[in-house]
């Protein structure tokens, strides 16, 4: 995965797949694809992260697919005890 700071001038960097926003989706979208050996470019409007949370919820598949990325160990030490979510930025 590539990041790409805007300019108006140059030549565009070529790419297999451009994501246009870099929120929860974008970012796990990105890293998918990369793993699978394509070159990645993703879009982002705002130069930092939005400060609040936007992915509230955290279904199985969703656990399932973070811990394909390999940010299982990441993940379980922001997991509270029983039904507790401790709220941080992976």
């Amino acid at each position: 995965m590539t990041t790409h700071h805007h300019t108006t001038t140059g030549a565009a960097p070529s790419c297999d797949v451009l994501i246009v926003g870099a929120g929860p989706v974008g970012q796990v979208a990105a890293l998918l694809l990369a793993q699978r050996g394509l070159q990645v470019i993703v879009l982002e409007r705002w130069e930092q992260p939005y400060p609040l949370p936007r992915a509230v919820a955290l279904a199985h598949d969703n656990v399932r697919v973070l811990h394909t990325l390999g940010l299982g160990a990441r993940l379980t030490s922001l997991l509270g005890d029983g039904d507790e979510i401790a709220m941080a930025e992976l």
